[in-house]
């Protein structure tokens, strides 16, 4: 199962993703949330109870995140990852 839903408000986007972000729905994600930052708005990408995410995924999450995206994770899971990968942006931006 994968679910995405964009909501552009008045000073920001949102774009919410629920459910696996592997394989053929990665080109989703990213398409997605790419025409929400062509926008000139910033980005919020909101993880509600992600399940899964292969290697791909947390790659697509990092580019998001160092082109400028906030990631929030909702969900014991999503909230970790989410930590872990912000952390890792954080420290490549330092050594940068």
């Amino acid at each position: 199962m994968f679910r995405i839903n964009r909501i552009d408000g008045r000073s920001r986007t949102v774009v919410s993703i629920d459910g696996r972000l592997v394989g053929d729905y990665l080109h989703v994600a990213e398409t997605c949330c790419r025409q929400a930052m062509s926008a000139g708005r910033p980005v919020d990408i909101v993880l509600n109870d992600v399940t899964e995410v292969d290697e791909p995924g947390r790659a697509l999450l990092v580019r998001l995140a160092k082109a400028g995206c906030r990631l929030h994770g909702r969900g014991l899971y999503t909230s970790y990852m989410v930590r872990a990968l912000k952390s890792a942006v954080d420290r490549r931006v330092q050594t940068s």
